[in-house]
């Protein structure tokens, strides 16, 4: 009897949650920002960029109250900085990211609009920087040289929004690597080398069946 009564509370709250879920997609331009902050005693230098990309991917809003819900994201994202230019040098450089982000965002909703933030996951699919006609993967050691980089990287995202009753739905987000994501080591003597990057994206959304 208490299986067969465990059982029915489970299969009510699967109802319940199904009943104020919602699934869509979301595509739309971002501005990203690059940093690179080279310590090296007395010397130290920062090398700071942008670049226009985008955002494309999928998007879930599952109720968890009255007006508060999770709103979990699977992205890929193009991000990066162009004319980069090192202190003593005469070449500007270009980086290119393709990334797979899964903000996972805690919001507030209430009459369409919606808010709130969370961490962002953030996995790296393609980095390549260009110099000169040269074009460096940055996920190679052996090409990169001090600008090799991990490829997973930890961050937090913010979105604000407005979903229409039919489904249609505009959003702003704000992300932002928190790890260094470079994973240069002991190759310079006595210099470390931090690496992240973040952006502003703005999207347009539908959600199916709401």
């Amino acid at each position: 009897m208490k299986k067969v009564l465990l059982a029915a509370i489970i299969c009510l709250a699967a109802q319940a949650v199904s009943a104020q879920t919602s699934f869509g997609i979301k595509a739309g331009p971002n501005m990203s920002f690059l940093r690179y902050k080279i310590e090296a005693g007395s010397e130290n230098q920062t090398w700071d960029g942008s670049r226009l990309g985008f955002q494309v991917g999928g998007v879930a809003q599952i109720g968890i109250a009255e007006n508060f819900a999770l709103q979990p994201e699977l992205l890929f994202v193009m991000k990066g900085a162009n004319g980069v230019r090192p202190e003593m040098s005469t070449n500007d450089i270009d980086f290119t990211l393709m990334t797979i982000d899964m903000p996972i965002n805690f919001i507030y909703r209430n009459k369409g609009f919606f808010g709130g933030f969370g961490p962002n996951l953030q996995f790296g699919v393609s980095s390549k920087a260009k110099s000169d006609g040269d074009t460096y993967d940055m996920y190679d050691e052996d090409e990169a040289s001090f600008f090799i980089q991990k490829r997973f990287e930890v961050g937090a995202n913010v979105v604000a929004g407005y979903k229409l009753a039919s489904g249609l739905a505009f959003s702003l987000n704000f992300a932002k690597g928190l790890t260094n994501s470079s994973k240069y080591n002991d190759d310079l003597d006595e210099a470390t080398i931090k690496h992240n990057s973040s952006y502003i994206g703005l999207s347009i959304g539908y959600f199916f069946g709401k």
